[in-house]
């Protein structure tokens, strides 16, 4: 999600930062695992956007400008690329970008982006995970030393 924020605000597109902010925001919820796989997002459609449709409206999302959600979470986890004259390739790019910047947490090349502002995130994306990663290492030996004790 924060990905898609920083690409999206570096391309300067507005509404198609929202929209892929959204669709980063359900994308993976319905993986069964980290490996490959092209029907979790269709999955995610189906299961997680009915649950998460209220909250998605609530902060200004438009009910028609749900179905550009609904594409770019299908598509991200497919190898078929919109064409760019498509209306929503820009919200669909930004998300398959942004979801390549976070592939960095499994020490895997970043590769296939479609913007060159992308290209030049992989450093920004490689930072947050290591802070986060950091983060979160000590969070848990901090909850293990407590929950010893």
């Amino acid at each position: 999600m924060c990905n898609c924020l920083v690409l999206g605000s570096s391309l300067g597109f507005k509404k198609e930062t929202e929209l892929a902010f959204c669709a980063a925001f359900i994308h993976d919820m319905a993986r069964k695992n980290d490996g490959f796989c092209n029907k979790h997002g269709l999955l995610a459609i189906e299961t997680k956007l009915p649950l998460f449709k209220e909250l998605i409206l609530s902060i200004g999302i438009k009910s028609d400008e749900l179905k550009a959600i609904e594409v770019a979470v299908i598509n991200h986890c497919e190898s078929i690329e919109l064409s760019e004259d498509s209306p929503l390739y820009k919200i669909t790019a930004i998300l398959k970008d942004s979801d390549a910047l976070d592939r960095i947490r499994f020490n895997e090349p970043v590769k296939h982006l479609r913007f060159k502002e992308s290209i030049g995130l992989i450093g920004f994306a490689e930072n947050m995970y290591c802070q986060t990663n950091t983060k979160l290492e000590i969070d848990i030996a901090a909850f293990l030393n407590i929950a010893e004790n």
